[in-house]
């Protein structure tokens, strides 16, 4: 079995285990539930970052022989003070510490982890709504109604209260869900961020628009065939005059057109009409 099988054996089995202690603990009582909600969010936490860990064979096949690798790997995290080491959610040095009997050397940046059970709760009463136009609101679009998108993810709409991603096909309620989900913020970081340890509202700067010119046919010197038109119409010859001299009337070069042209306060052409 080389390297790449044997910690995908791995995480499929900590998978296994984390699916059989999730439905025990939907069965227990409220209670109960809310008392193990803490060690169920660092049992997904540990379990997320093992998708993207890559551990020597040796250290894979010890975790393997565990009963309970998942088990082993989270008495580990509670022995070395509910902290990870490591960037996000890597959890490589507790693995390594669960096989080998040894915790981790600690040392360099150090991330804490969240340890109130009632931090979780907190955090999963905001919205995503809310959270976007908080910290967020560049990111915030309305698609119709009271239904909204996000500026990066026009497929991810909002309403309702929930939220869902339709080209991944994942949604959710909270603002601790998207973060988790679509920002792939490890659980312990978008708790805290939630609590307002960390939060910091995003800017994002409105680009100048664009310089836009008025695009005007090519036009005639002569406009004999505009001034008999509009004499034919009623239009009394001094007006007509007025018009030309002041730049408001012009005559197309080939098709002969009436061009009627406007102004803004500046003395710019915004706008203009035009007459076969």
């Amino acid at each position: 079995m080389n390297n790449e099988k044997l910690n995908t054996a791995l995480y499929q089995k900590m998978e296994r285990e984390q699916d059989k202690y999730r439905k025990w603990l939907v069965q227990c009582s409220p209670e109960e539930i809310l008392s193990h909600a803490y060690e169920y969010a660092v049992r997904e936490d540990i379990l997320m970052a093992m998708e993207e860990l890559n551990l020597p064979d040796d250290q894979a096949m010890a975790l393997l022989k565990q009963r309970g690798p998942l088990d082993d790997v989270f008495k580990r995290f509670q022995q070395t003070g509910n902290r990870l080491h490591g960037n996000g959610a890597r959890c490589d040095r507790v693995v390594c510490g669960a096989e080998s009997g040894k915790g981790p050397e600690l040392g360099g940046e150090v991330m804490p982890v969240v340890s109130k059970k009632e931090e979780i709760a907190n955090a999963r009463k905001m919205d995503l709504l809310s959270y976007l136009r908080a910290y967020e609101p560049g990111e915030l679009v309305r698609f119709s109604g009271e239904t909204y998108c996000t500026r990066t993810h026009d497929s991810l709409k909002i309403s309702n209260g929930k939220w869902y991603w339709f080209s991944q096909n994942i949604g959710g309620r909270s603002a601790l869900d998207y973060l988790v989900k679509v920002k792939e913020m490890s659980f312990p970081e978008a708790v805290k961020m939630l609590n307002g340890q960390a939060v910091q509202p995003i800017c994002y700067e409105k680009p100048p628009p664009a310089p836009r010119k008025l695009l005007l046919p090519s036009l005639d010197t002569n406009t004999s065939k505009t001034e008999a038109y509009l004499k034919s119409r009623g239009i009394h010859p001094q007006i007509i005059a007025y018009c030309i001299q002041h730049g408001l009337l012009f005559q197309s070069e080939n098709a002969n057109d009436v061009i009627f042209v406007g102004y803004d306060t500046k003395g710019t052409r915004r706008y203009a009409a035009l007459r076969p």
